[in-house]
């Protein structure tokens, strides 16, 4: 099969209901075991996690929900829907995460991959990640995780600076806020 053509997509933050809606659609065909809304929420809900949309053509077609840590970022959950899959758009939103990092002063971005999902495994380590350690049991289906790893270029392994940091959204219990 070949690569689809890629597609014209622009990166934005997620920052309404209808943007959470769209992630929470695609979540529930990408993912075996997809979150809730309310888990998104949770997720969210921390001011240090950004959180961005792929649109094309005013449509929702991916995101990506990350954590900013001391010195690295967590990639949390990312997914793209069917129509955009192999058009770049995954690739994107690793590359806006990197920036990001780089931006902030972290050294690593960090994220767990399900065993069996060789498909994202494949993904990351062409986007530069490296498996490390194996969680043993981590997801509640008793299945292990593959710790992925990369380093993000120009930042050397040390303490994030207090320098920048992408645009976080934050909604409380009554809709977002910034």
């Amino acid at each position: 099969m070949s690569a689809k053509k890629s597609l014209a997509v622009t990166l934005r933050p997620l920052e309404s209901r209808t943007d959470l809606h769209a992630v929470v659609l695609i979540g529930q065909t990408a993912f075996d075991y997809p979150w809730t809304e309310d888990e998104y929420r949770e997720k969210l809900r921390p001011w240090r996690c950004p959180a961005v949309v792929a649109e094309m053509d005013g449509k929702v077609v991916a995101w990506l929900i990350a954590e900013r840590g001391r010195d690295n970022f967590e990639l949390w959950s990312m997914a793209v829907n069917e129509q955009a899959l192999r058009a770049g758009v995954g690739r994107q939103l690793v590359e806006w995460l990197k920036q990001s990092a780089a931006e902030a002063g972290a050294a690593t971005i960090v994220l767990k991959v399900r065993e069996r999902n060789l498909v994202g495994q494949k993904f990351f380590a062409a986007c530069g990640f490296k498996a490390g350690k194996v969680l043993r049991n981590f997801y509640p289906q008793r299945e292990d995780a593959f710790v992925m790893e990369s380093a993000v270029p120009g930042v050397e392994r040390r303490a994030a600076s207090s320098g920048n940091c992408p645009r976080i959204v934050r909604f409380d219990d009554d809709g977002f806020i910034d």
